[in-house]
């Protein structure tokens, strides 16, 4: 605000003009609002004429009268302050300010000049101006420089709390990918433990045949084949893992039906495992921009909450359905569960950073799925249907991060 602010006395020389002032001050203040220059502020501003002159023009007009009349200490008007503190709302640049203010003295001078000094020498005119420059820019500068630290301070306030949004943000990010990283080292464990297993007997196979004197070439043949399988799965599972792992990943083009494979391949024979189904359907050759190792976590965090909760219900039968399809003009894919739903009050605050119902959940699997799929210019959202939930995700044709 301009409250506060120090500013010079008048000059001696301003205060004969004061009867023209007063006399003419309803015409200044029209003549100042109607002037083109703040014609175009008050547009931009979005404030009425009237409303203007009513407001503020007039009540700034009359603190100047008495500064210089002696009657009020200089540097503090309160509608000017009112009027900054509005437009400091909205962002107004100083140079408006100046351009407003300057306005309010070319209108005064003219008015001036007009009544009292147009049969006079240019000399006592010049010698007014000269003194009004100097109360205006002595008044102004200080109001410019309060409106400036004023700015300032908020723009400083605005970079800090863009820094830290963008610092948690991160951190969000990270936690959640740490989330994902320890459910996929459980997911390469699991598939890992029965190719390990049929390594092993086939190992203790040959032993024994080679004991028995029965280890012949076909045996061996089919033996090896039998490892080498194995060794191949485990090889094409590490390369799944280190793809969705790859920092190098980019925004590229990606088949939204090969991504949806990988993830079910991530974790499929872990879900089976649990008597849990994954069932994919309406694989379209439908094309996403964005990146793919994204958008894989985001459904390695909707199958994980919905591997949750049919565990939560113990019972046999937990299936998970995954639709993709195109219509609309838009990419539609759903994630339906048979795990019972959730609570209306969690469905209104699923994808909120730290929300979650588990005893050992982060809160944040949801909020970066929710995240991501916005910067890939979809939404997400959630609801109850028949025996479970579903997670509606929708994309423009030609989605782009």
């Amino acid at each position: 605000t301009a409250k506060g602010i120090k500013m010079n006395k008048p000059d001696a020389i301003l205060k004969p003009v004061l009867g023209v002032l007063h006399r003419e001050r309803a015409h200044i203040v029209k003549q100042w609002s109607k002037a083109a220059q703040v014609q175009t502020l008050l547009a931009r501003w979005q404030i009425a004429q009237t409303e203007f002159e009513s407001t503020y023009a007039s009540g700034i007009l009359s603190h100047l009268l008495r500064v210089m009349e002696a009657q009020e200490q200089p540097g503090d008007c309160p509608t000017l302050a009112q009027l900054l503190e509005r437009l400091a709302g909205i962002r107004v640049s100083v140079a408006d300010i100046y351009t407003l203010c300057i306005q309010l003295r070319h209108t005064i001078a003219d008015v001036v000049f007009r009544a009292q000094y147009a049969q006079e020498s240019a000399g006592r005119y010049h010698q007014f101006l000269t003194a009004l420059h100097r109360f205006f820019d002595a008044n102004l500068s200080g109001v410019l420089e309060r409106y400036y630290d004023t700015l300032l301070q908020k723009d400083q306030a605005l970079a800090r709390l863009e820094s830290e949004n963008k610092s948690q943000e991160q951190l969000l990010h990270l936690q959640a990918r740490q989330a994902t990283m320890g459910e996929m080292i459980g997911a390469i464990a699991h598939q890992w433990k029965q190719p390990l297993n049929l390594l092993a007997l086939q190992v203790q196979d040959l032993e024994s045949l080679f004991e028995e004197g029965a280890l012949d070439g076909q045996a061996l043949k089919a033996t090896v084949k039998i490892v080498m399988d194995q060794v191949g799965y485990m090889s094409a599972t590490i390369d799944d893992f280190r793809r969705f792992f790859d920092p190098s990943d980019k925004a590229e083009c990606f088949q939204v039906s090969d991504a949806i494979d990988d993830a079910i391949n991530l974790v499929g024979r872990q879900y089976k495992s649990r008597g849990i189904e994954i069932r994919f359907s309406g694989a379209q050759p439908l094309v996403l921009n964005g990146r793919r190792n994204d958008f894989v976590q985001v459904l390695l965090v909707l199958l994980s909450n919905a591997k949750d909760a049919i565990a939560a219900l113990d019972k046999p039968g937990g299936s998970i359905e995954i639709d993709l399809k195109q219509a609309q003009g838009a990419i539609q894919l759903t994630v339906q569960d048979n795990g019972g739903g959730m609570p209306q009050g969690v469905l209104d605050k699923l994808f909120t950073p730290y929300m979650t119902t588990k005893k050992e959940g982060t809160g944040i699997g949801l909020y970066i799925a929710r995240r991501i799929v916005e910067k890939m210019g979809g939404c997400i959202q959630a609801a109850n249907r028949g025996e479970g939930a579903v997670f509606s995700l929708v994309f423009p044709a030609e989605s782009k991060v």
